[in-house]
């Protein structure tokens, strides 16, 4: 038998573990999608910083609408 009693996980630090999780993973999911945006887009060359911030705005609108489940 163990010294040790066993101890159910706390559920609140559970969630916040997921979440956090969670988020990270949204957020890379954004900023790849900012990415994308600015390497696909015809207009402008991969290399301008505008390409990359209009891209980086994009992935932002991205992140919100999977926060809201839309």
């Amino acid at each position: 038998m163990s010294d040790y009693p066993y101890k159910e996980p706390d559920p609140g630090e559970l969630e916040r573990l997921w979440f956090e999780s969670d988020v990270r993973r949204k957020l890379q999911i954004a900023k790849d999608v900012g990415r994308a945006i600015a390497q696909q887009s015809p207009a402008v060359a991969a290399e301008d910083a505008e390409s990359f911030y209009a891209g980086y705005k994009k992935a932002i609108d991205v992140v919100w609408r999977m926060f809201l489940g839309e």
